[in-house]
């Protein structure tokens, strides 16, 4: 090997070992910006209203609202009507509601 083919051997090794990384980085840094992966509004959402509720504690405890604002309308109707007053469907969800 001639001195000149001998410097372009080690020059495309060392390019090579800069260039790589170079590019691993560069790749890296697009998926990140393309997926939001580190932004402050990538918290747990629900799945019930996505502009409502940002974590998991607000689904739940809204879910636990609802759920009971759904128990005392049917209350109120067994109230006022009796038991018999129900539906099939609304003594199903009664029972669900209960427990």
């Amino acid at each position: 090997m001639n001195t000149f083919t001998l410097l372009l051997h080690n020059l495309a090794f060392s390019d090579a070992s800069v260039l790589i990384p170079l590019i691993v980085l560069i790749f890296g840094y697009w998926l990140i910006q393309k997926t939001n992966l580190f932004s402050s509004s990538n918290k747990a959402k629900s799945s019930l209203d996505d502009d409502k509720y940002y974590t998991i504690d607000d689904k739940y405890n809204a879910e636990k609202v609802r759920k009971q604002k759904e128990l005392d309308k049917l209350l109120e109707k067994i109230s006022k009507k009796g038991i018999d007053g129900l539906s099939t469907n609304e003594r199903k969800r009664l029972d669900e509601l209960s427990k």
